[in-house]
């Protein structure tokens, strides 16, 4: 059974959302998404690291 209890502590909802805040600020930018061509494969074949433009 679910129910939500956030109205009822309602403080305890603040804290949390401040600390999460405060924890996203940790967090490193993302990063651009890379520019996939359909005529070149993502992985090449073979052994070796996958690579973005």
């Amino acid at each position: 059974m679910k129910r939500d209890i956030a109205s009822e502590h309602s403080e305890v909802v603040k804290q949390m959302a401040l600390r999460h805040q405060a924890w996203e600020q940790t967090l490193a930018p993302l990063g651009e998404i890379p520019n996939v061509r359909a005529d070149r494969p993502i992985i090449p074949t073979g052994h070796g690291w996958a690579t973005a433009e």
